[in-house]
């Protein structure tokens, strides 16, 4: 479909009457990634209440990413049938990167573990370098040894060997870069959009499951409306409670989480506490670093000697085993002992040491 200028500033006159859908988002998404919304009229859009972090719906959010995944480069098919991705929208709680922690654990449970539902299983891991928070999973990633910029055939051949790749979201994704320097124009202004929402949702490799943490309670009904509408097959959304009463992007090691499980476009409401797997609640003081590399140091730590830092062991664990009840039909006790062993047995370190030699070897 080709567009123009004009074309942009009749979704931008939508937008404004609070009428957009699935339809209109999308084409005007195709637009600003096509380069033809002016830089005032986009600005404009992304000031509209219907584009607004608190207005805007499940329709257009998912209007907006469908069109970004329009735009995704192309990967080659990728033979594991379970696609999993932990991922944050940020805006939370300052952590370590507790979600790519879980995301190399995760990856080394087929490894680790006989099992049928989980055989199957790879993590196409989505993240980008730091926005919102100290660390990214870029960032992090860098300084544990992984390259991030891999090309789409040599990430999935990493996938083959590993059951683990990283998809950089600046590499990946062509339709930000015009919307990116006005969104970060306004980020300055404590201005937020429904982009801030869309990084999450849009993983570049399809992933059919996916663990989202949000950081607010308000928006996991939206991201599991969205991912749904999205075709992602099963979805928790979540958002964390730390110990002082303040939202978590992620499952949380120190309180409450109220999560929204979508399997197959069934909704579930959910609560659990980390007690519930059998677990001790932790500070979230223990959970801070000041950069990714610290961060790195955490996630090491914890990999090799995961009886000597709890508080981070746990975080890593309640996370993991929140992953497998979206990946199975197991409960509380299972999924925690399933990502415990293979933490315990030193399959999370194995992993690690798996996917850097795999970089050493072939990245080059």
């Amino acid at each position: 479909m080709v567009f123009n200028t004009i074309d942009f500033i009749q979704y931008l006159n939508i937008a404004k009457r609070n009428r957009m859908n699935d339809i209109a988002a999308n084409r005007a998404m195709q637009i600003i990634a096509t380069g033809y919304a002016p830089r005032d009229e986009l600005r404009e859009f992304l000031l509209t209440h219907a584009i607004s972090i608190d207005g805007v719906d499940a329709p257009t959010l998912a209007g907006l990413a469908s069109a970004v995944l329009e735009c995704v480069i192309p990967i080659p098919e990728i033979k594991w049938a379970k696609k999993l991705d932990i991922v944050g929208t940020g805006g939370g709680v300052p952590t370590f990167n507790i979600s790519t922690a879980a995301s190399i654990l995760l990856s080394a449970v087929p490894h680790a573990v006989s099992d049928e539902k989980l055989n199957s299983l790879c993590v196409t891991k989505h993240g980008n370098r730091a926005v919102a928070s100290k660390s990214g999973s870029a960032d992090v990633l860098e300084k544990l040894g992984i390259k991030i910029d891999l090309s789409p055939e040599k990430n999935v051949a990493l996938l083959d060997e590993t059951r683990f790749a990283f998809f950089f979201a600046q590499k990946y994704h062509t339709a930000f870069s015009r919307v990116n320097p006005i969104r970060l124009e306004l980020a300055k202004q404590g201005i937020r959009t429904a982009f801030n929402l869309i990084g999450p949702l849009v993983n570049p490799a399809r992933a059919n499951y996916q663990l989202v943490g949000f950081f607010s309670e308000d928006k996991i009904r939206l991201g599991a409306e969205t991912l749904d509408k999205l075709g992602v097959q099963c979805a928790f959304c979540v958002c964390g409670t730390s110990d002082d009463g303040k939202a978590m992007d992620e499952v949380s090691p120190c309180g409450l989480t109220r999560g929204i499980m979508m399997k197959e476009s069934w909704y579930v409401e959910v609560e659990f506490v980390p007690e519930d797997f059998g677990l001790k609640r932790v500070p979230i003081a223990d959970l801070s670093a000041a950069d990714a590399e610290t961060s790195a140091d955490m996630i090491r730590k914890a990999f090799t000697s995961p009886d000597d830092y709890p508080s981070i062991t746990n975080a890593i664990l309640i996370n993991s085993a929140a992953a497998i009840l979206l990946l199975t039909t197991y409960g509380f006790k299972t999924a925690i002992e399933i990502v415990t062993e293979t933490l315990k047995k030193g399959e999370a370190l194995k992993q690690l040491e798996r996917i850097v030699g795999w970089m050493k070897n072939n990245a080059a």
